[in-house]
């Protein structure tokens, strides 16, 4: 059996959503800025 794939979202929303960023826009801006890590690894796309 396969294991169900997560939902995918995308970061910036999710950086809203957690109040970790003010809006998409300043999320976006972090994001971009290499301020941003998932799983240790820097990420500078804002969609995935």
């Amino acid at each position: 059996m396969r294991k169900p794939k997560p939902a995918k979202a995308r970061l910036d929303s999710l950086l809203v959503s957690r109040r970790l960023a003010d809006s998409r826009a300043k999320a976006q801006a972090l994001i971009l800025a290499g301020r941003v890590r998932v799983a240790g690894q820097v990420v500078t796309k804002a969609g995935t």
